[in-house]
């Protein structure tokens, strides 16, 4: 991809400008169009984006509600969620939905870029702060399902890498990812089997035929 369009949906103007700002220090990133109000969403939906970098902040002028039209108007949109909100039933309820990443507003600069990156291919991204709430949040639930886990394809491939000893710097290069991106999906592995080391990951994988 040689050009990621990105839109903004942002009520506040001083966040939008600083997204801006972000996004304009990457030169494969353009800013393909803005708005201020969920009334404005599907004509910012008509640009031909790539990411829709979308602010959840309880705000009066951009709801939940307009998250949810955005898939209900386009579908295969790749959403990316910036929020200052990340309590365990605000993050459960937006990963609830068909969105591809979840930000706290506390992310440095690099992972907005990693994750806007991540989410014009199609990948999901969930910041490191999102993971840990995810995590802690079905902890209470776990092992009542014994029902398999299934991981991505590209989870699988990230596995196999893992599986041959790569670090994640040599597994990011392979995959044209981001180190970041390589340990979010990491993360999220290992939460899905759960295991909590790269030698039970393998143990897993080769005694599941995963790998």
């Amino acid at each position: 991809m040689s050009e990621i369009r990105v839109g903004i949906a942002d009520a506040h103007f001083v966040v939008r400008e600083g997204l801006k700002y972000v996004l304009s220090r990457e030169k494969s990133i353009r800013l393909a169009g803005e708005c201020d109000h969920g009334s404005d969403i599907p004509k910012l939906l008509k640009n031909n984006l790539d990411v829709l970098l979308f602010d959840y902040d309880h705000a009066d002028h951009i709801s939940f509600e307009d998250l949810q039209k955005v898939f209900r108007v386009a579908p295969d949109t790749n959403v990316l969620v910036i929020s200052a909100h990340t309590d365990g039933p605000t993050v459960n309820r937006l990963i609830r939905q068909p969105i591809k990443g979840l930000l706290s507003k506390e992310c440095s600069e690099a992972e907005i870029l990693d994750a806007v990156r991540a989410t014009a291919k199609g990948d999901k991204f969930y910041c490191n702060r999102i993971l840990d709430v995810v995590t802690e949040s079905t902890k209470e639930g776990a092992g009542q399902d014994c029902s398999p886990t299934s991981l991505s394809q590209r989870e699988i491939e990230v596995v196999e890498y893992i599986a041959q000893g790569l670090t994640a710097a040599e597994v990011a290069d392979k995959m044209c990812l981001s180190v970041h991106t390589i340990n979010t999906h990491r993360k999220n592995i290992f939460k899905k089997l759960g295991v909590n080391s790269t030698t039970e990951l393998v143990r897993y994988a080769l005694k599941t035929a995963l790998i």
